[in-house]
């Protein structure tokens, strides 16, 4: 608990810093290896899904904010199923997306006044002398109240199409994705699934690529 603590301390400083500064990453293009998993349902369809030419542009953001992050990605996703199963298919759908995960959220920074009263040791901040300062008495300087909670992960939909006998493809080229209010690094992951539904069973399976930061 000491732990987490310190590490949230340490993101609230880096709140301060961030709020209003400009976004200073570059753009870079990231190219990601393909995925892919098979199954075959209990009443015996064969079903294939596999994630391939998946990349993401990496962008400064639109913003220009230290605490934004801004993206487009592709990706396709190849759905076969074959096989004669005992039970008519009666459907099926292939989804895509991304796992997208930050390490701390910044929920809002509000400046102020601190007054410190009493044996106190502290490191001002502005336009007071930088550094420690330790005493017995009373003095002004001024804060940042960083309102911080544990990061989230989020599960983003991006695109999904109903899928046929055979083979079925949901492509997706550029696909904008942002998320505001992120302290530290922020996990990207691009997933795609699928679900068969039969007369007498209802499966899937989801297969995810690699997992890489923005």
């Amino acid at each position: 608990m000491k732990h987490v603590k310190t590490v949230m301390t340490g993101a609230a400083l880096a709140a301060a810093a961030c709020v209003g500064l400009p976004s200073v990453a570059q753009a870079e293009v990231i190219t990601l290896a393909p995925h892919e998993r098979t199954i075959t349902t209990e009443d015996g369809w064969n079903v294939k899904i596999r994630l391939e030419d998946e990349s993401w542009n990496k962008v400064p953001t639109t913003n220009m904010t230290g605490t934004s992050r801004e993206g487009y990605g592709s990706l396709r996703a190849v759905v076969e199923i074959s096989g004669k199963g005992d039970t008519p298919l009666k459907g099926a759908q292939v989804s895509v997306g991304y796992v997208m995960g930050c390490f701390a959220t910044l929920n809002s920074v509000n400046p102020g006044i601190q007054l410190n009263v009493g044996p106190n040791i502290g490191f001002n901040v502005g336009p007071l002398d930088p550094g420690l300062r330790a005493g017995v008495g009373a003095f002004v300087q001024p804060s940042v109240n960083a309102s911080i909670s544990p990061g989230q992960i989020q599960t983003v939909p991006v695109s999904s199409k109903n899928a046929e006998k055979t083979k079925t493809v949901v492509q997706v080229r550029e696909a904008h994705m942002s998320m505001d209010g992120c302290l530290g690094p922020l996990q990207v992951r691009a997933y795609a699934s699928v679900g068969i539904d039969t007369k007498e069973v209802k499966d899937g399976t989801v297969v995810y690529g690699d997992t890489f930061p923005i």
